[in-house]
């Protein structure tokens, strides 16, 4: 839970934005829940969340250039 003290979510790094699409891809294709890929240009990075099986956030983020 985001509420309680502990890991709030995981962030790994992809080599590029077609990376973050294979991974849609192949979360749809598995019918896994993810959101949608989020540019941050203030970051310089995008960011595709989704939730592991004990409800944790993990986000792949890849660079936007």
């Amino acid at each position: 839970s985001e509420h309680r003290i502990g890991l709030d979510h995981l962030s790994l790094s992809v080599t590029s934005m077609a990376d973050l699409e294979a991974a849609v891809s192949l979360f749809d294709a598995k019918g896994v829940s993810h959101g949608a890929i989020n540019a941050l240009p203030p970051f310089g990075i995008a960011v595709l969340a989704f939730r592991d099986p004990d409800n944790i956030q993990v986000e792949l983020t890849a660079p936007l250039a």
